[in-house]
């Protein structure tokens, strides 16, 4: 009687529930909640901003929440249990977390994106990158990167490129999807572990079974969760893993650590499928337009896999300079020269020596300002 006397009291608010999802995902806003005795409140990178002036009262709540579940997920949540459940609003996707406040219903919201950036607009097109995504022979391709370097945006484009270039079928399990893939040539089944699964070992095993032609994991919590990949590489199965990571270099060397050092049979199975690792960084763009990618690529050779198998991991720079491949201040380098990265901001990331540029004049410094300088192509990185 009580959940239906709730239902009976809640009036329309000062807008409906597409309304403000509309409004949440013209702003690009990342997390939207809604909870009484305050605004709307959205995220907006670090910060919360309100998306009204008056406060939610208990009976908006109730509106809103009744907008998004449906009678029997209602009386889940008045019995006081959490609901999780996808919503899919024209091309918009979102997260619904739905939860009990004192007695009123609650909502987070997380919007789930679909602008999915393209290999081009990272810096990647033409790459060595595209060749391994396109490979019929299998591999384990690492992607690495501090916290908040983009890693998910480019963990995404590497499926969306897939999706778009070729039939496959690609499963991905992922901490927390981000981006939602529409089925294009591909078919891609997104897993989000903590609700679609219980753990990413779990999850890589089941995955296996699945038929998979791609395998994409955003994250490695574990020994186990690293082993089940490898054995995947083995198989015959393309693997793209993501880890953190300052370096290509350490990403190798945190992957390995996962294993007892004494494990020679895993420690050469990873020198036999490791395929490719990219390492990436962030850069302020020198016309202050956001930010720019930067990135290593180590492309396992013979020598690079040799050097992997002996553990002697010092080797890899060395190798890295002499098969010219795109170590990171090669990339910033050729950043400099077409004016897109400042030679002090580079230094940010590596030292001088590492550079293959000087530090230009005055007169050079000065970055393309006019529309006609900056094509379609040129990465502005607005969505990180």
């Amino acid at each position: 009687m009580q959940q239906h006397q709730h239902r009976l009291e809640a009036k329309k608010p000062q807008f409906s529930f597409e309304e403000l999802l509309d409004e949440f995902s013209r702003l690009k806003g990342s997390f939207l909640h809604v909870n009484a005795g305050s605004p709307p409140m959205m995220r907006a990178g670090d910060d919360l901003m309100p998306l009204s002036q008056e406060p939610l009262t208990p009976a908006d709540c109730r509106f809103l929440t009744g907008a998004c579940l449906s009678p029997e997920q209602l009386k889940h949540c008045y019995s006081g249990q959490e609901l999780d459940l996808n919503l899919i609003d024209g091309d918009n996707g979102f997260r619904i977390h739905a939860y009990l406040e004192r007695g009123c219903p609650a909502l987070s919201i997380r919007r789930i994106r679909t602008d999915v950036p393209r290999l081009v607009e990272l810096g990647l097109s033409g790459s060595s990158v595209e060749s391994f995504l396109g490979s019929k022979d299998g591999g384990l391709m690492l992607l690495t990167g501090r916290p908040r370097s983009g890693k998910f945006n480019t963990f995404a484009s590497l499926i969306q490129f897939i999706n778009l270039q070729q039939c496959s079928r690609i499963v991905s399990i992922e901490p927390v999807v981000q981006f939602w893939h529409k089925a294009e040539k591909s078919v891609v089944v997104q897993r989000e572990v903590g609700s679609d699964t219980r753990t990413f070992a779990r999850a890589v095993r089941i995955a296996v079974q699945q038929d998979p032609d791609i395998l994409c994991v955003g994250s490695v919590p574990d020994p186990e969760t690293a082993e089940v990949l490898l054995q995947a590489a083995a198989g015959g199965h393309l693997v793209i893993a993501m880890l953190d990571g300052s370096s290509a270099i350490r990403a190798v060397d945190n992957f390995l650590s996962a294993f007892d050092p004494g494990n020679q049979r895993l420690r050469l199975l990873v020198a036999r499928v490791l395929r490719l690792v990219v390492c990436q960084h962030l850069v302020n763009r020198a016309d202050g337009r956001g930010q720019v990618p930067a990135h290593e690529v180590l492309d396992c050779n013979r020598d690079v896999r040799e050097a992997v198998q002996r553990g002697d991991l010092s080797e890899l720079h060395r190798l890295m300079e002499h098969f010219g491949m795109q170590t990171l201040g090669r990339h910033l380098s050729r950043m400099i020269e077409v004016g897109l990265v400042n030679y002090d901001d580079a230094l940010q990331l590596v030292d001088a020596s590492q550079l293959e540029v000087t530090r230009p004049s005055q007169l050079q410094l000065a970055p393309p300002t006019s529309e006609s300088e900056m094509d379609d192509e040129t990465p502005l990185m607005s969505w990180l």
